[in-house]
């Protein structure tokens, strides 16, 4: 089966199966952020761990449906002077401009949390300020260096 055929001819319950592992992989990754958020690093791992094999477990129910994956080549490492250059930045700044946004967006739709400490480029905001919190850390990542580097 490829992914433009009709799933007509499936069991539902297998349907049924593969979105119950495909939401719990979803919701333990959600989870391990959050722990790694509260420096929970544990509780964090074993989250990540949940969500792998819920994942590994999806994977295995859409072979059972004769679904066949290619794996994909590794894409080709940066090299570091790709980092940190003006597109770079000027992304990383764009991001810092949505993220603020984003915050107002989500204070204004009920999904920030309000009052908590944050460290820098962290997010109150739950939603999109999150999303785009993530996006921004990488990228901040590449052009200042990893937190805590002199």
């Amino acid at each position: 089966m490829s992914a433009t055929e009709s799933t007509e001819n499936v069991e539902p319950g297998m349907l049924q199966r593969l979105a119950r592992l495909m939401y719990k992989a979803h919701e333990q990754i959600s989870l391990s952020g959050i722990a790694l958020f509260e420096k929970k690093t544990i509780e964090a791992h074993e989250h990540r761990i949940t969500a792998q094999n819920a994942a590994r477990n999806a994977l295995s129910v859409l072979s059972e449906l004769g679904v066949r994956a290619t794996p994909l080549p590794p894409p080709a490492p940066i090299g570091l002077d790709q980092l940190d250059t003006p597109d770079t930045r000027e992304l990383l700044a764009l991001l810092e401009s949505a993220q603020a946004v984003a915050e107002r967006v989500d204070a204004a739709r009920g999904r920030s949390l309000p009052g908590i400490a944050l460290t820098p480029g962290e997010s109150r905001g739950t939603d999109l300020a999150e999303s785009i919190s993530y996006l921004a850390l990488r990228v901040r990542s590449e052009v200042c260096g990893p937190l805590g580097r002199d």
